[in-house]
């Protein structure tokens, strides 16, 4: 198997996460559609073709028209032919139904924010450059999470802010934002807001909370992983694999349930005495962990740290 070559990948301004373990991962999957679902950059479906080659053929799919551009680009100058996709990958199996594609061999999703979207102050992402407040992975909305803030009851603004963003001052921040004599149309006064609430000292951790709630909101991502997973599961060929790299807990905890519900596991509340979940057997863990980046890799590319791979494969069906 070729290795992904560590001069080109020290060059990139993104860096894909866990690339290695990806292309080990497919080592045996069957030839077929590979699917990169959260494409942006390009980073891992580049990894994949230079260990692959035309073993796979190639989709991306990403909200986002700059980077589709920038991958497209990418993948010329190595001659892999990938067709890519603006659009939701809560859509992909649908759009593979009309494109009359009934089975796919392998899918990736690493669900983390792209470099370019927090680098680029224009996307509006970072709470440490001043941008429009949009937070949205679409780049054809505007102000998305700005009129968020403006239209959510107090309430409601608190419970995303506690909910997504599993922040313990959720109502003091929601009640500032709410207060704030002007709409908090950027990046920055947003932050400001967070700052005047819990101070210079805890000012890091609490708005990496409060942006991550609030994209997550705007996005549905949670909404949007579910209905993806459960739409591509069963469209998978017998070895086929689904990837999913994840970044903070309520992802993992979700991925983490779908793959034990098509293990043919429960995952019915405890309190409820009769399954109604729908659990079916389609899948297999192929580690009974998640996979974890290694300390080099961490060291190389500080956005690895929270990362967590994990992978499931299709089973031959059973009656």
């Amino acid at each position: 198997m070729r290795r992904w070559p560590e001069k080109y990948l020290s060059k990139r301004v993104h860096l894909p996460v866990m690339a290695g373990e990806v292309v080990g991962l497919l080592k045996n999957c069957p030839s077929g559609v590979f699917i990169d679902a959260t494409i942006a950059e390009g980073g891992h479906t580049l990894a994949v073709y230079d260990a692959y080659g035309d073993h796979f053929r190639y989709f991306g799919f990403d909200l986002n028209s700059r980077v589709l551009d920038f991958a497209r680009k990418e993948f010329d100058s190595v001659c892999l032919d990938a067709e890519l996709v603006k659009l939701n990958f809560s859509e992909i199996a649908l759009f593979l139904q009309r494109r009359e594609i009934d089975s796919i061999s392998a899918v990736l999703f690493d669900l983390g924010t792209s470099s370019y979207q927090i680098e680029k102050p224009g996307q509006g992402f970072s709470y440490l450059k001043d941008g429009p407040l949009n937070l949205s992975f679409n780049d054809d909305e505007k102000m998305a999470a700005a009129n968020l803030i403006e239209n959510l009851s107090e309430k409601e603004l608190t419970d995303v802010i506690r909910l997504y963003g599993q922040e313990v001052k959720a109502k003091r921040l929601a009640q500032a934002m709410k207060s704030s004599p002007k709409k908090i149309k950027t990046t920055a006064q947003l932050s400001g807001v967070i700052r005047s609430v819990v101070g210079d000292r805890y000012f890091v951790k609490t708005a990496a909370r409060v942006f991550q709630a609030l994209r997550i909101k705007v996005n549905d991502e949670l909404g949007n992983i579910q209905k993806s997973l459960e739409s591509i599961i069963p469209i998978l060929v017998t070895g086929g694999r689904v990837i999913v790299i994840s970044y903070h807990s309520l992802e993992d905890g979700l991925v983490k349930k779908i793959f034990k519900k098509y293990s043919g596991r429960c995952v019915c509340p405890s309190n409820v005495l009769e399954c109604r979940c729908g659990k079916q057997k389609l899948v297999r863990p192929v580690h009974s962990k998640p996979l974890y980046p290694s300390r080099v890799e961490v060291a190389r590319n500080p956005r690895a740290r929270s990362a967590k791979l994990r992978v499931v494969e299709k089973v031959a069906f059973t009656s």
